[in-house]
């Protein structure tokens, strides 16, 4: 019951956070993105770290965990996390939340990589139609020629393998450390990237608007501390495969929140692409979520 309740968590949680990150970049809130995201996991990595020393839990670590939770951290937040985040300048969230419904497709694609084990005929005719229902909904941005939509499109689709390959490593490279100080390490480390990447691009200095700050407020609380640490108690506990169920659940809340909160369109090939993808997902999971028993 206890890994129900994880996906659970995860299922409500990330489905809404799509709208709190487009409300908080969006065109006058008053954040740049990687500043938006320093400020998030700078305030919500320590935080996460005092909590974990509070409750006496491990929080030193050594060389080789460092390694691993930098390059977890970078991978999860920085180029995964954040390249959606700064899509979501241009694309709305339901949309963007669609996109990502894909990850666990990638995730079986880069397991069998690993493995040096080609997936059986089932699981290849689940990602070709993954890989379909991505090509429908970006379709209509390839139309319109390689404007700025196309090209956030195609970031949020690079952040999305980049957080597939970080839960993935995660998953792999096994840290003997606390879940809760697991997340607050990997957060600090991102935030820091986030921040260094800030300061290159010379982002504007933050003057957020009311909505961007309860936008923050949300993520920093319910995203990060609740949400994202309970998403690495699963990784260590479910097999990847279900975990990342909450990309095709996920979808659902983040188009009903944004069509009602922020009168975001729902095209029917947004609608069609997003069903085939789910159908896609559905189907690996029905073929390799068996192994959720306990």
């Amino acid at each position: 019951m206890r890994a129900f309740a994880y996906l659970l968590t995860i299922y409500l949680v990330w489905g809404s956070t799509y709208l709190a990150m487009r409300v908080g970049v969006m065109n006058g809130s008053g954040f740049s993105p990687f500043s938006f995201g320093a400020v998030r996991l700078l305030i919500a990595g320590p935080i996460i770290l005092l909590i974990s020393y509070l409750m006496k839990k491990r929080i030193r670590i050594t060389a080789s965990e460092f390694k691993s939770l930098a390059l977890s951290g970078i991978l999860l937040w920085l180029t995964g996390h954040g390249l959606i985040l700064w899509g979501e300048q241009y694309i709305e969230s339901g949309y963007t939340a669609l996109i990502l419904a894909a990850s666990p497709v990638f995730v079986l694609i880069m397991e069998s990589f690993l493995d040096k084990k080609i997936p059986n005929v089932y699981l290849s005719l689940f990602i070709l139609i993954g890989f379909i229902g991505t090509g429908i909904l970006v379709m209509p941005k390839l139309k319109g020629g390689l404007n700025a939509d196309f090209f956030a499109v195609s970031v949020i689709v690079i952040g999305m393998i980049s957080w597939a390959a970080g839960a993935l490593y995660q998953q792999r490279r096994k840290v003997r450390l606390p879940s809760l100080a697991m997340s607050g390490y990997q957060q600090l480390f991102g935030g820091i990237g986030f921040l260094i990447v800030s300061i290159i691009l010379q982002e504007p200095l933050p003057h957020p608007a009311t909505s961007a700050w309860f936008a923050l407020v949300y993520l920093i609380i319910f995203g990060s501390i609740i949400a994202f640490t309970v998403y690495l108690k699963a990784l260590a506990t479910i097999p990847i495969s279900v975990v990342m169920t909450y990309s095709y659940v996920n979808p659902f809340i983040a188009v009903i929140l944004g069509y009602f909160i922020l009168n975001e369109d729902i095209s029917s090939s947004t609608l069609l692409g997003g069903m085939i993808i789910v159908i896609s997902v559905f189907g690996i999971i029905v073929k390799k979520g068996r192994r959720l028993k306990a």
